[in-house]
């Protein structure tokens, strides 16, 4: 299955023990599905009780685990709710007393935002040390592998002349 957004591949479910871990939460709030759906203060009181078990798990990942990688697992969490009930208060965004918007399954904004800056950083580093082309040597041999019998090679001449992926073809 492919990610809408991005055009690639949706990353495989979980197995081994992040697996059972997911299932063994699910199993824990289950119990508060009828008073979520409820209203007043039976739905009040399941939603403090969901946030304080979102909270205590998402504690238990970041002790386990580094930043990118919990914030997979919770992609992980999200996606096994979202097959059982797409309206999960735990996965539909809300909006806190101060009118920030929060998820109970998901990292602080300080948190993301310290991903966001470290692979920011990565990818700076790489664009840095980029090779230089020789853009008429490689021209050259694009051509000369468009005029193969090989269709590997008809394929790596057009990937070199469009500046394309191999997916995209």
């Amino acid at each position: 299955m492919e990610n809408a957004f991005t055009n690639r591949p949706a990353p495989p479910p979980p197995t081994g023990a992040v697996a059972t871990r997911i299932q063994l939460f699910l199993e824990k709030i289950a119990p508060l599905s009828k008073d979520l759906a409820a209203g007043g203060k039976p739905k009040a009181a399941a939603l403090r009780k969901l946030r304080r078990l979102c909270e205590t798990e998402v504690d238990k990942l970041r002790k386990g685990f580094a930043l990118p990688t919990v914030k997979l697992y919770l992609s992980h969490y999200r996606n096994a709710l979202r097959a059982f009930d797409p309206e999960h208060p735990a996965i539909v965004p809300r909006i806190d007393k101060r009118k920030q918007r929060f998820s109970y399954l998901a990292l602080s904004r300080a948190e993301t935002q310290q991903i966001n800056a470290a692979y920011q950083t990565e990818i700076h580093k790489e664009q840095s040390q980029l090779m230089p082309l020789e853009v008429d040597a490689t021209i050259q041999t694009a051509v000369k592998l468009l005029e193969s019998e090989r269709y590997l090679d008809i394929g790596i001449g057009l990937m070199l002349l469009t500046g394309r992926r191999p997916r995209s073809f």
